[in-house]
């Protein structure tokens, strides 16, 4: 599958962003000086296998992992989550087996809740389920960043300043 690239995300007719329309992206790459990056924190993925995969334990080992079909998570950046996974395959001598790309977290929950494979997520999406979700972590660690991604120079309207301003305080680390 071909990733949709960033600037997709910027258009001219997207850029006016409403009252709270601030992406949140949780795959950063390599972006280009066009856009201003407010990281917000880095966090584990985790594994979620559909029932028909049994877990021994909550760590799952990427060897593991790899003998699945997997649905991965692959944002607009030039490396990140996807190309971090890829990387310790690489170096471990694994091919894994990658069904579905996707920048959606919530659509590989689904696909993986549907039996189709293992969705490799930021451990943050567990929060979108209020029920109990089963999952692994995963060996060796892979983390992801979590940012706000806005155009520099372009407006931002009052709330939506005040609330990038109210995830920077809670959440932020600093500006980068």
């Amino acid at each position: 599958m071909i990733p949709i690239g960033w600037k997709s995300c910027f258009s001219k007719k997207e850029s006016s962003w409403g009252s709270s329309g601030l992406p949140l992206q949780s795959d950063l790459g390599a972006y280009t000086p066009e856009v201003s990056i407010d990281r917000l924190h880095t966090e584990p993925l985790v594994a979620i296998p559909p029932v028909s995969i049994a877990l021994d334990g909550p760590i799952l080992a990427v060897e593991e992992l790899c003998c699945h079909p997997l649905l991965i998570l692959r944002g607009q950046g030039d490396y990140g989550v996807y190309h971090r996974f890829m990387d310790i395959c690489k170096i471990r001598g694994l091919k894994p087996s990658i069904v579905c790309e996707s920048p959606d977290v919530s659509t590989l929950m689904l696909l993986a809740e549907s039996g189709i494979g293992i969705a490799v997520v930021p451990r943050s999406a567990l929060l979108l389920r209020l029920d109990q979700i089963r999952h692994a972590e995963i060996d060796p660690p892979i983390e992801s960043d979590t940012a706000i991604v806005t155009l520099k120079g372009q407006y931002l309207s009052a709330a939506a300043r005040n609330f990038k301003q109210l995830l920077l305080g809670s959440m932020g680390n600093g500006r980068s």
